[in-house]
């Protein structure tokens, strides 16, 4: 499961979109490049292969720490 392709099934969408509304609402991200900046990262951590919602969650986890 990656986006290698550009193209993303219903499945993958669903588990994004839960991880980038459950971080924006946990981290208060409201503004419109802070909330394009979490999808990105989203994104970027999809296709390097975390897949799944707690993989997601972890490496957002990180990224907020560094």
């Amino acid at each position: 499961m990656t986006l290698c392709s550009g193209i993303a099934n219903p499945k993958e969408l669903s588990i994004m979109t839960e991880v980038f509304d459950d971080h924006c609402r946990n981290h208060n991200i409201v503004g419109e490049i802070a909330r394009k900046d979490a999808a990105e990262l989203v994104l970027r951590f999809f296709n390097g292969g975390a897949t799944t919602v707690e993989e997601l969650k972890a490496r957002l986890d990180v990224s907020r720490a560094a």
